[in-house]
């Protein structure tokens, strides 16, 4: 009787270790199939340009929504000479890149040409959202000024602990 007892025990003790060791293999096989993380972690919000554009979108009445959207499209049509000059900036910086032999000097002023490419297109694109955002009511700007303040708060916070991470790995507590 007590041999049934023990061997009753023996098999409810080895269900449960077969089942957790497969719960365990299913945990690591879904955390190495997972998708690859965005470059910047995933850490960072849309850009203020986007959450304005969001803000003008939803806040709108549908009418209004179609207007917006359509001035906001042909605004962004308008900045074709911008966006070559982007790309035009991303080409160089790419060839710079794959140089063989590399030069430093030809990467850092292609980097420069990018980055007042890439400037350029946003200061344009920052002065359509500016323009649409006069119609929008002080309550939806106030929205996108809390928003804005909320991720400078967020980056504040990351930096902090990155910071603190820092000194603690480099042994300056």
């Amino acid at each position: 009787m007590s041999e049934q007892r023990k061997s009753g025990w023996v098999i409810w003790a080895a269900a449960a270790s077969i089942g957790l060791n497969l719960l365990l293999v299913g945990i690591l096989f879904g955390h190495a199939l997972r998708p690859a993380p965005p470059p910047d972690g995933g850490r960072r919000g849309p850009s203020a340009e986007r959450q304005a554009a969001e803000l003008l979108l939803r806040d709108a009445s549908p009418q209004e929504r179609r207007a917006v959207r359509r001035r906001l499209t042909a605004g962004w049509r308008g900045l074709g000479d911008e966006r070559r000059a982007l790309k035009a900036a991303q080409n160089d910086l790419v060839s710079a890149l794959e140089a063989d032999p590399y030069d430093a000097n030809a990467a850092s002023a292609a980097f420069e040409r990018w980055t007042r490419a890439e400037s350029r297109l946003r200061q344009s694109t920052q002065g359509i959202l500016a323009q649409e955002l006069v119609n929008a009511t002080p309550e939806a700007r106030q929205r996108l000024a809390n928003r804005l303040k909320q991720q400078a708060d967020q980056t504040e916070r990351r930096e902090r602990r990155r910071e603190r991470f820092l000194e603690r790995r480099n042994g300056n507590d």
